[in-house]
């Protein structure tokens, strides 16, 4: 069941966070990021209020654990987010941390809070490891590389705009496909995908700043190999020989 914890997570905290809570938390420490608390801790709640509903074992004391998630990740949450906005330093080391103390949060959650616990079918919790490389893919490796891109000195200012938007939105469409090859065992797919990018990239970006978006594609392509590793650390251990999503499946259902 730590899988719906975990994605519920990634979804509210990176997916569904915009520029506006962003800011929203900027102007006011405690009211912004109580808001925002409240929405991570009330979309984990509903997952498992879903959870619970679609196994038919809605009760009062499921009702009672839903209640004991939203407080627990309510409280956790906004604490180490005001300690992190206290810090008020935004750099790459800085976010590592925030995230490894709300998944740290959300291990202890099982740990110390008796909450019901319900076997989740093989196909489900494939299903739940899926979605959680894919959101971690697009939209975390999306922070990532904007973070790290914005310390690179290649950048323009005149592109900034077309990087945000555009850019950003082709950067998780292509990470995407190259994720999907490689969960397929279709590396060359991957080579593929990098290397048509590139050589659009350098048609039509000038000379000076291809250095910038080679950097951007490769860091891309990371993101990509970090999300694959974490697929087989979520569906065998990091140290397993194997792992495509096919053969992921093959084992779930025998």
């Amino acid at each position: 069941m730590i899988y719906i914890a975990i994605l519920g997570h990634l979804v509210s905290d990176f997916a569904l966070q915009d520029d506006s809570m962003i800011k929203r938390k900027k102007n006011s420490a405690l009211l912004g990021n109580a808001i925002h608390s409240s929405s991570v801790a009330g979309i984990i709640a509903a997952m498992f209020f879903g959870f619970y509903l679609w196994n038919n074992l809605l009760s009062e004391t499921a009702l009672i654990d839903c209640a004991k998630i939203f407080g627990y990740i309510f409280a956790t949450h906004l604490v180490i987010d005001i300690i992190k906005y206290n810090i008020n330093k935004e750099s790459l080391l800085v976010d590592v941390i925030d995230q490894a103390l709300h998944i740290t949060a959300i291990f202890l959650l099982f740990m110390f809070i008796p909450v019901t616990q319900i076997p989740i079918p093989q196909a489900i919790a494939l299903l739940l490891r899926m979605l959680i490389v894919i959101v971690f893919c697009i939209w975390v490796g999306d922070i990532f590389i904007r973070q790290t891109l914005g310390n690179h000195e290649g950048k323009r200012e005149s592109h900034k705009e077309n990087i945000n938007h555009t850019g950003s939105t082709i950067g998780r469409i292509e990470r995407f496909i190259m994720l999907v090859f490689m969960l397929l065992g279709y590396q060359l797919g991957i080579i593929t995908v990098f290397a048509i990018k590139s050589i659009i990239r350098f048609q039509e970006y000038k000379k000076g700043d291809n250095d910038y978006y080679i950097f951007g594609n490769l860091l891309s392509l990371l993101v990509v190999i970090i999300s694959y590793c974490l697929w087989l650390g979520l569906s065998y251990g990091f140290f397993h020989s194997g792992g495509s999503v096919m053969q992921v499946f093959n084992t779930s259902i025998k």
